[in-house]
């Protein structure tokens, strides 16, 4: 028989017992027939029918009933104790885990261990009674003990404490966020132990603050140049807020600067300025109010400065333009004549660019080619090759290791035809009936003037260009529209058809014929526009009616070339007057033979070209192509007298060309070549062809600006370098810029009146470090040196500042929200469950279950013992009441 009461489980082992439960009533019978003490007649019949109830329930053998786990449970509570956890999560891991040691029974084992970057034991293995907790073991973590949380390093820990032979659960308190390590790599060995896995995530308590997030530093800098440091800032404030931004360089302040902030993420740029070679430890600090968390306002990096760019310039001139140019914009030029260009590789890494001025082939050997294009190919030296026929004229770098490099093949400097502007020209032919006369024979009506200004109309239309524009208008006393103003590729044919079926007859009138050219000419745009009027003179209007119509054409800068057929002098003013006013020119001829000739010359005049069509251009306007860094901040560049031709290869960029000829000839083209870049100008940056460029303004601005686009901001022999504590070490790490791998890096330490030397182990590529000894703070000085076949081929003194590692303790204030997606997998992979409440967590199913049985007939038996010496002293004290 069971029954429930009070929670606990109750059995009669031994029911058949319960019958005794049935003198009960004869205890009360004497309470019938006695009337006197009657109240302690019922209390000694209470206590004895109590003694009786007890007794039966003993020899029925009443127990209580439990059901417990085959093995003892064996809870392991691992707390996160980091700096991301709150102080409102501490408070409340104290009050969970007081609330789940109520719940252990006595025979369970508990452990607790606190954990952030490392792990320390709380509570050793054993009962849970007796534990006491304090908030002193949730404090964070001191920074000589580690920054950062370290889950896999708690689960690894925590894993050891288990005794054999129990049912193992692990109470894993945190937010989840581990900076370091992998929880996930100690999953296979829980599931292996039956270790089940209870994640608890605290309260955050977090509040809205200031932090910095980024701390971006260029990798190297030049000594004076101006840099760009940014700083990336969260501002977790609904409003903006006003602050200072801190930029300490080795301890001494490099720059501060009052911001806003707004609210999020915003990016500051500061600029800053270090006039002293050598490598700097940067911290930034960023103030502002209100803000919760200090520790979360600070980021190192480290700065290399190096010195100022170095040009090895090869020249024959040791005072040129281009040199004059690059030194007022600070860069430290050194002159070689060509035949001192280094034939040794390492001889070159000295240098963040080569500069070939004016220089041709010469005695330049093919070693000292190659070693060039290898400085720019394999280790991102910087190129430039300016000149003019000395350079690219004599074709002597032609299929060598140098054209090789270059963005452009060179090419015979061969003389090419000016590209000319095209021409707009309208003819205005005259076929009044007066043009059917001979020009020789006074009074002979044979057409000989007709005949020969169509012949000469057409001759001068078959010499124009397709590109050029022409149009045709006849007329007697009204006009007659031959074709409209169009490209000669179009109409070539049908003006000239035109042209030839003319007849002449009717009076004389050119002013509308002059007011249509004059309209459809004006409508044009970047063109020379021209209109010659073929007449015999005669007009049916005055000269006064035509000169507003000739003030308009004049002010619409179109030109008119008269041409007068003829003995007689009828309108020669008018004619002349025409010509005068609109820039053109004025021809009276009596011999209409020579007219096709003439009006040949006359358009030749109109284009600007001489006779000889041969004659090279005279003016090179730059125009751009691709704008890039080189001509940033440029316009208006100066026109040449003479450039070289060159041929753009396939990648190149060309940034200024000429069309003087009728392709884009390069002026300025740039590549990558390799790891390096290169730069070729076409033209003598100090001969007579570029007088205008070399009084321009923006000379020394276009000259720098090509050097500091093409150079290596890193040379071979800079290095980059940091110092870290790494628990209890120094870690020193070297970045290298050489591309060569190959040979020894090294470091050498002072130390006292000797020097200790060690080797610096890649760890990446260009990439090296070495643990230094002993303990080392603020800032100490050290030689790299680069050894290679045995020998040294460089060395550097430096001087490095010790940093403290902030990585770790920084991730711990950028992590907002607990990781839930870890956090889940570690309970699910094993079994647990995220999130439990106390009781929870200690009633989950355990496996292996048995029942135990209770006996509780010794209490009984005490008890009903106790009653009856009760009534005895009942009556003893009151009397014999039966």
């Amino acid at each position: 028989m069971t029954y429930e009461l009070f929670g606990n489980t109750y059995i009669f082992l031994h029911p058949e017992w319960l019958w005794l439960l049935a003198v009960i009533p004869l205890l009360w019978l004497p309470l019938l027939w006695r009337r006197q003490r009657l109240a302690v007649l019922a209390g000694a019949a209470l206590l004895r029918s109590l003694a009786v109830v007890l007794i039966a329930a003993a020899l029925a053998g009443l127990s209580r009933q439990s059901i417990r786990s085959e093995h003892k449970l064996a809870l392991v509570a691992a707390i996160d104790v980091s700096d991301s956890i709150s102080a409102e999560g501490r408070a409340w891991t104290q009050e969970y885990l007081t609330r789940l040691l109520r719940n252990l029974e006595p025979d369970d084992e508990f452990a607790a261990l606190a954990f952030a970057a490392n792990t320390h034991l709380l509570v050793p293995p054993g009962a849970p009674t007796g534990v006491a907790l304090s908030p002193e073991m949730f404090k964070p973590p001191t920074p000589e003990e580690g920054a950062g949380t370290n889950i896999a390093r708690a689960l690894e820990r925590a894993l050891a404490l288990y005794p054999e032979g129990a049912e193992k659960r692990l109470l894993l308190i945190t937010d989840g966020n581990e900076t370091t390590g992998a929880a996930k790599q100690h999953l296979a060995l829980a599931r292996q132990m039956g270790v089940k896995i209870f994640p608890v995530i605290p309260p955050s308590g977090q509040h809205p603050e200031i932090s910095l997030e980024k701390f971006v530093v260029p990798p190297l800098v030049r000594e004076g140049s101006v840099f760009s440091l940014r700083l990336v800032v969260r501002n977790g404030n609904d409003t903006p807020v006003r602050g200072s931004a801190t930029v300490l360089a080795n301890e001494q302040l490099l720059t501060r600067q009052q911001v806003n902030v707004e609210p999020g993420l915003s990016v500051l740029d500061i600029p800053a300025q270090i006039l002293q070679r050598g490598n700097y430890l940067l911290r930034a600090e960023i103030n502002a109010t209100p803000d919760t968390i200090e520790g979360n306002n600070r980021q190192h990096a480290t700065l290399a400065v190096a010195g100022k760019v170095r040009a090895l310039v090869i020249t024959d001139r040791t005072q040129t333009h281009l040199a004059r140019a690059l030194q007022m914009k600070e860069v430290e030029v050194e002159f070689r004549r060509p035949e001192g260009l280094p034939t040794q590789l390492t001889d070159l890494l000295d240098y963040n660019c080569l500069v070939f001025d004016d220089i041709g082939r010469g005695n330049i050997t093919p070693q000292q080619m190659a070693t060039v294009e290898s400085y720019v190919r394999d280790f991102g030296g910087g190129f430039l090759m300016a000149g003019g026929i000395r350079a690219f004229g004599d074709l002597g770098f032609k299929n060598t290791a140098i054209e090789r490099v270059l963005p452009v093949t060179l090419r015979e400097q061969r003389p090419k035809k000016k590209k000319r502007t095209p021409i707009a020209l309208f003819l205005v032919i005259d076929r009044s009936n007066s043009m059917g006369y001979n020009s020789k024979v006074r009074g002979l009506h044979d057409g000989q003037k007709m005949q020969y200004a169509k012949k000469a109309a057409i001759e001068l239309v078959n010499q124009l260009q397709d590109t050029d524009l022409a149009g045709g208008i006849a007329f007697d006393s009204e006009p007659y529209l031959l074709t409209n103003l169009a490209p000669l590729a179009e109409i070539r044919t049908e003006l000239t058809d035109k042209i030839a079926r003319l007849q002449y007859g009717g009076g004389t009138d050119f002013y509308a014929a002059l007011e249509t050219a004059a309209d459809q000419l004006a409508r044009t745009r970047g063109v020379i526009r021209h209109i010659i009027l073929l007449t015999d003179g005669d007009s049916n209007r005055t000269p006064a009616d035509h000169f507003p119509l000739v003030a308009s054409i004049a002010q619409r800068q179109i030109s008119i070339t008269t041409i007068r057929i003829g003995l007689d002098t009828v309108n020669l003013q008018l004619l002349s007057y025409m010509s005068e006013k609109t820039g053109g020119r004025f021809y009276h001829v009596e011999d209409v033979e020579a007219l096709p000739q003439l009006l040949i010359k006359d358009t030749k005049q109109a284009l600007n070209e001489k006779d000889d069509e041969d004659e090279g251009p005279k003016e090179i306007i730059p125009r751009v192509g691709q704008r890039g860094q080189i001509l940033q901040g440029l316009t208006d560049f100066p026109s040449l007298d003479e450039y070289m031709l060159t041929k753009a290869k396939a990648g190149a960029d060309i940034q200024l060309y000429t069309d003087v000829h009728a392709e884009q000839d390069p002026l300025l083209a740039t590549w990558q070549y390799g790891l390096g870049k290169v730069v070729v100008v076409t033209f003598d940056p100090s001969g007579r062809g570029s007088s205008e460029w070399i009084r321009w303004d923006g000379f020394s601005k276009f000259w720098s600006q090509a050097v500091r686009w093409a150079i290596r901001n890193e040379t071979a022999w800079d290095y980059r370098l940091s110092a870290h504590i790494r628990g209890e070490r120094v870690v020193l790490r070297a970045e290298s810029y050489d591309t060569d791998e190959e040979g020894v890096l090294q470091l050498r330490l002072p130390s006292g009146a000797q020097s200790e030397q060690l080797t610096l182990m890649p760890v990446a590529p260009r990439l090296y470090e070495a643990a230094l000894p002993g303990k080392r703070q603020g800032s100490f000085p050290v030689t790299i040196l680069k050894r290679k076949n045995g020998q040294v081929v460089n060395q550097k003194h430096e001087l490095v500042m010790v940093s403290h590692s902030l990585g770790d303790a920084l991730n711990e204030y950028r992590q907002q929200h607990p990781n839930r997606d870890l956090l889940r997998e570690l309970a699910e992979s094993t079994g647990g469950q995220i999130d439990p409440a106390p009781a929870e967590l200690i009633a989950q199913q355990r496996e292996g279950k048995k029942t135990l049985i209770h006996p509780l007939d010794n209490t009984l038996i005490t008890i009903s013992l106790f009653l009856l010496l009760s009534d005895i002293a009942l009556r003893v004290l009151f009397g014999p009441v039966v």
